[in-house]
């Protein structure tokens, strides 16, 4: 499950076997493609990543045991000479995925090549035993991550790593910086020296202890007063203020620098606040010649701040691939809450996902290219051998040893930076701990002992759903690979790119045209083009269709939320369309303050679907309750699309992040009308007798005061609050977090309904029969304060 780390953004930068199908020339045609589809074949082959793609035994695994047990077949069966490849946004090192590693290691020794693909902030943690299986699979496999830092977060490593000269009566405020800029030259790797590689090491290993260390030690700041505290828990590492237990209107003032922060722009604003968390002070009155050489403030150009609020923007694809021959995609990682049912070895989650296996009988090579360009992807990508050079894991693998060493070193501290980092690097080799190989034997014998628990413990449970594509789909089916990246493939054979930062309109779009697929946002530009398309199959033939996004999160980005308000408003006929979003409640996600704050969404889509236009859909709400029929934790994470006879299934979740920030891949099966109704019906079971689902359609339709929403919301947030630290939640900081949440809610809420209502976006002329340019240009600066605003929840 994604991880809220926004905390650390404002710490650190205050710093074959085949059945035979129809050849293309005889392929039985496309319903929608006789003269009632309005994606065009030159509109797929922009936002696809390959061409039609011919699959075979195509099943959708809805099952955890079936969707394991796909995934150690496919490894079993790949033979010497050919190539597994991976990518993943988790890869654990529980049961079920030390068996995985154990085949895949397997394979190398027959002489199959395996690479993989992992997020790097995700997976750091973890380098010791990504390394280990490097080395066991002796030479046949490589370990690569996404989310490596650029050259220009290493080079404000360094900067809030320096020292300032000391201060006398004539010096400016501008000097400290002015001297360290001229020092720093470049950001490249060699230039970095300990304290900028343990600040980096830091943020990626979320370790609050080797911050403090890495910044006050390098600048050489006072610290006699430093100790060290616990490591922080997932729930505090979302509030960094909680950890530092500051005073937060101290910090913050009032709402106007938040405004100024996110929405002006005035990023000296953001770093004030951070400065403050980071020096954990009960004030924010730093003298000014120590906030500019403290903190990169002016920098020469490039700047980095889109470095700095897109470092945790994921690479949150999901596939294993063989050869060209075989691929599984779809929404679940490698870990035990993906792999299993409800058992004694994890009491975490289980997680209802989905997946589809196929094997390939054409394409297959165009979806291995794919994969080669992100695996290629130098501004973003680097191998874990790079990885471990720059940012040694010995630092972070052992808090304890870590409180001795401070312990021990603490007479070099605030004396001289060189002292300390060579006392801090006798430290380490003289701790045997620290020792990777000795780290890497241990891990080893614990990768069997969890292999040998699952294989005696685990029982397989019988399945509970299994779809398989008939016949008849397959042979009318056109199915294509699509993805979110953080480049464009305008020209497919590049992968070098530059980097896309978001999703911001490109400069030589026309008006109008929200283009997805010229910012590499593939799978959105899918998304809206099936929702226009199936409006008009509906119009065309007075057929009823059938909309359905099963996903996890629900927070939609603003050009999704402005599409729904196109079926509403009447701009997209749509009056024999069903539209469903079934998504997780607060009860069955760890992403509490999304679903609070999804709530406004939903109340302002509502507020308008109450007096939509005569050829609106309908549209239905429902949420997981959290729990299964035998009381254990469930969780959704399934990230299915049902447009009509189309499916997408992939890893997208309906969310901001999933546009506007990570990676993302799915397959786009077009023409399935058999397999899109027998999941549907499926779905519709659920809804009807599973006892899993809650339909809160009626709940919003009735349109609960927004006062009363907010007073239940602050209550259930103050008990959550309150679990990471009591003082967040009494006298003015109650106060003022509450004050927040009311103010961001009330901005969501606004916000939406101008997206959704297009009569709500405030234009001088209202005489017009088209969008005008004033129009326009309104709706697209909406959306990019909405869609930058819920990037920071």
């Amino acid at each position: 499950m994604k991880k809220q780390i926004g905390f650390l953004f404002c710490a650190v930068f205050a710093l074959n076997s085949c059945t035979t199908v129809t050849p293309s020339s005889t392929r039985e045609p496309n319903s929608f493609l006789s003269g009632m589809d309005l994606i065009t074949q030159k509109e797929l082959d922009k936002f696809s990543s390959t061409k039609d793609l011919r699959l075979s035994d195509t099943e959708v695994l809805v099952d955890n045991d079936d969707a394991f047990e796909s995934k150690i077949k496919m490894i079993r069966a790949a033979k010497a000479g050919e190539t597994i490849r991976l990518v993943y946004y988790i890869y654990s090192h529980d049961h079920s995925s030390s068996v995985m590693t154990e085949e895949l290691l397997k394979a190398t020794a027959r002489g199959v090549k395996v690479r993989i693909l992992l997020d790097f902030f995700v997976n750091y943690k973890t380098l010791d035993e990504l390394l280990l299986m490097q080395k066991l699979g002796r030479g046949n496999l490589e370990v690569r991550f996404y989310g490596k830092p650029t050259d220009l977060m290493i080079r404000d490593a360094r900067f809030l790593t320096m020292p300032c000269a000391k201060k006398d009566a004539k010096s400016k405020a501008s000097d400290c910086s002015d001297a360290k800029w001229a020092q720093i030259k470049t950001g490249n790797a060699k230039d970095a020296d300990i304290y900028a590689r343990l600040l980096l090491s830091a943020i990626y290993a979320q370790n609050l202890d080797l911050l403090k260390l890495a910044i006050m030690g390098g600048q050489e700041l006072d610290l006699k007063t430093f100790s060290v505290s616990h490591r922080w828990s997932n729930s505090q590492k979302r509030n960094v203020a909680a950890a530092a237990d500051v005073d937060l209107e101290s910090i913050f003032k009032n709402l106007k620098l938040l405004k100024e922060n996110k929405i002006d722009g005035n990023y000296i604003a953001r770093l004030k606040i951070a400065l403050g968390m980071v020096f954990m002070g009960s004030t924010l009155n730093p003298i000014l010649y120590e906030v500019y050489g403290r903190v990169p403030l002016d920098q020469p150009k490039p700047h980095s701040w889109n470095d700095w609020l897109h470092f945790t923007d994921y690479t949150h694809h999901k596939m294993i691939l063989l050869e060209d021959r075989m691929v599984q995609l779809g929404g679940r990682n490698i870990e035990n809450s993906y792999h299993m049912k409800k058992n004694h070895l994890t009491d975490k989650y289980i997680f209802r996902d989905t997946d589809l296996f196929a094997n390939i009988t054409r394409g297959g090579r165009d979806i291995a290219n794919a994969y080669d360009r992100l695996w290629n992807y130098k501004p973003m990508v680097w191998t874990a051998n790079d990885a471990y050079s720059f940012m040694p894991h010995d630092w972070v693998v052992n808090v304890d040893w870590l409180k001795q060493s401070l312990e021990s070193c603490k007479s070099q501290m605030g004396k001289n930076r060189s002292a300390l980092a060579s006392c801090l690097s006798n430290r380490v080799s003289a701790n045997s701990f620290t020792v990777q190989q000795d780290r890497q034997t241990r891990i080893e014998k614990e990768w069997q002992q969890k292999a040998d628990t699952f294989y005696r413990e685990y029982v397989r449970k019988p399945s509970d759903k299994h779809f398989k594509i008939s016949d008849g789909d397959a042979q009318k089916m056109a199915a294509y690979y699509v993805e979110n990246l953080p480049f464009s493939f305008v020209d497919k054979d590049q992968s070098n790119q530059d980097r896309i930062y978001g999703a911001s309109k490109r400069s030589w779009a026309p008006w109008g045209e929200d283009r997805e697929e010229l910012n590499g946002k593939n799978i959105h530009a899918a998304w809206m083009k099936e929702l226009e398309n199936v409006c008009e199959v509906s119009r065309t033939t007075g057929k009823s269709q059938r909309v359905i996004f099963h996903s996890a999160y629900y927070m939609p980005p603003a050009n999704l939320v402005r599409a729904f308000g196109k079926m509403l408003d009447g701009r997209w006929n749509c009056k024999n369309v069903k539209v469903t979003f079934i998504t997780n409640s607060e009860q069955s996600t760890d992403l509490f303050f999304m679903n609070v704050f999804a709530k406004y969404q939903l109340r302002a889509f509502f507020d308008v679907y109450r007096r939509k236009n005569k050829s609106a859909p309908t549209f239905e709400y429902l949420e997981y309750k959290g729990t299964d029929d035998k009381g254990g934790k469930l969780s959704l994470h399934s990230k299915v699309s049902v447009f009509g006879d189309d499916v997408l299934i992939g890893s997208a979740n309906l969310d901001v992040r999933s546009f506007y920030m990570d990676t993302n891949n799915g397959m786009l099966l077009r023409n399935v009308p058999q397999f899109a109704r027998e999941y549907t019906e499926w779905v519709d079971d659920l809804i009807r007798n599973s006892g899993l689902l809650e339909n809160k359609t009626d709940l919003y339709i009735r349109g609960e005061g927004i006062q009363s929403m907010r007073n239940r919301d602050w209550q259930m947030a103050k008990a959550q609050l309150a679990k990471i630290n009591p003082k967040l939640v009494e006298g003015k900081n109650g106060e003022f977090i509450k004050k927040l949440i009311f103010n961001l809610s009330e901005r969501i809420y606004q916000l939406s309904l101008q997206l959704v209502d297009y009569n709500q976006v405030p234009v001088q002329n209202n005489d017009r029969p088209d969008e005008s340019n004033e129009q326009k240009s309104k709706q697209q600066m909406l959306e990019t304060e909405y869609d930058e605003l819920l990037q920071l929840i």
